[in-house]
């Protein structure tokens, strides 16, 4: 409370002190302290004390005078002198009043008005139940007992703080807490947390500062306790993420048994094949044996229904054709589907001819793609036999700006016809040119 000329006369006297003079100068402002003041002066900076400290001085007092008080009562009377000895021991001289020399946690707290922790327990359990209707009541209590908002706010603050020590794993949270309250503290803590705890607690911070300015204060702690009883929980996103990839990696093992059975001689030609000695004869359907099929689920081998080949041909047939492209030529043709039974009609006689060579390997596929036994059935339909005879001839450029055309009689059936000639007749569509 210094003025400038004051600090001035202050400065001169501390220049040339006199032999026989200390100075004391206290004050919770040194900031505001002019910089030559502060170089003339030695610096002690005081905090507040510990409550170990507290805790430990108070219990050496006890024991000197003979005062028979259990640790939780120490550790009550440490907290409410907020770290000040001198408070500390002014609060233990009001509970020998009124205790006498045998003091309890029990009566120590009915004399000093102290919030018994039962309550804070009782919140923190409500609020991990998600009970509303309980915290009307223990507000109701609360009123009651006549206890100061504020104060049960900054002990719900404190009670919430020591949950977040112990669930974090801080060393320090034991030496604030009684034997008894420990145990309380251990169970509760695994409850919740540490990101709910931090909430928790953000909204007890939140709702002290609200205090001060509202009119209508037991409305606001009501809210505040319905808001904790329906907090929403936080998960940590690393244990989503772990979980997610343990099913990924259980349900890829179950499908890489599924899909590779333990055989001594795999008859799947879409598993990935064994090893096999170079010498030995490759087998017939070795480009489908490298490739990964889907397969239809089917623990009993059932014989599937007409619906259900007529569903799952699509997919078997693009299998198909991704492990060996050669049999796209399956998309053209004409399927029809019968109980247990497929019959696949061709158009014409090459691709009837080069399907009737793999018949074998796509009954094989197909068994196993359904798990079962299904008969496959290839017939060449009934245009493409009456167009057998049927003579094709091409334009044939000999010469540049020379046309030629085959005679009907020179022309050569279809089936007839080399390979390239049948790919340039199916793929571009030629049209046949007679003389």
């Amino acid at each position: 409370m210094l003025s400038t000329a004051a600090f001035n006369a202050l400065l001169k006297t501390l220049e040339e002190p006199p032999p026989h003079l200390i100075f004391m100068f206290a004050t919770t402002e040194a900031h505001k302290l002019p910089a030559t003041i502060i170089s003339r002066c030695q610096r002690f900076d005081f905090r507040r004390m510990s409550l170990s400290d507290i805790s430990s001085q108070l219990g050496h007092i006890a024991e000197k005078e003979n005062i028979n008080i259990d640790k939780q009562s120490i550790l009550a009377i440490a907290k409410a002198s907020d770290g000040s000895m001198r408070d500390s021991q002014s609060i233990f001289d009001q509970a020998l009043a009124f205790c006498g020399n045998n003091i309890e946690y029990s009566s120590l707290a009915s004399a000093l008005n102290l919030i018994n922790e039962d309550f804070f327990f009782s919140i923190s359990d409500n609020v991990f139940t998600g009970n509303i209707a309980d915290m009307f009541s223990i507000s109701a209590n609360i009123s009651e007992a006549g206890y100061d908002l504020r104060d049960c706010l900054s002990g719900l603050l404190e009670h919430f703080r020591v949950l977040l020590k112990i669930s974090s794993g801080a060393a320090s949270a034991s030496s604030e807490l009684s034997e008894k309250s420990q145990v309380k503290y251990m169970e509760t803590a695994k409850k919740f947390n540490s990101a709910d705890l931090i909430r928790i607690m953000n909204l007890i911070s939140s709702t002290q500062n609200e205090l001060r300015y509202s009119s209508e204060a037991e409305i606001l702690f009501e809210l505040t306790l319905a808001k904790l009883a329906k907090i929403t929980r936080t998960i940590d996103l690393k244990i989503i993420l772990d979980s997610i990839e343990n099913q990924q990696l259980g349900h890829s093992e179950k499908k890489k048994h599924e899909l590779n059975p333990p055989k001594t001689q795999s008859t799947n030609p879409f598993s990935k094949p064994q090893t096999v000695n170079k010498n030995s004869p490759k087998p017939k359907a070795e480009k489908l044996e490298k490739s990964d099929e889907k397969r239809i689920d089917n623990p009993k081998n059932e014989a599937p229904s007409k619906e259900k080949l007529q569903d799952d041909w699509s997919l078997f047939l693009e299998n198909l054709i991704k492990a060996e492209p050669a049999m796209r030529v399956m998309l053209d043709s004409e399927i029809e589907f019968l109980s247990n039974t497929v019959i696949v009609r061709i158009d014409n006689t090459f691709t009837f001819d080069y399907l009737k060579k793999k018949k074998e390997t796509i009954s094989s596929s197909l068994n196993n793609f359904f798990s079962c036994k299904i008969d496959l059935r290839l017939e060449l339909s009934k245009e493409s036999k009456g167009n057998v005879s049927k003579t094709h001839t091409y334009k044939i450029t000999q010469e540049p700006q020379t046309e030629k055309f085959l005679s009907s009689r020179d022309a050569v059936t279809y089936d007839k016809k080399d390979i390239v000639e049948k790919y340039i007749i199916d793929e571009f569509g030629a049209k046949e040119q007679l003389h």
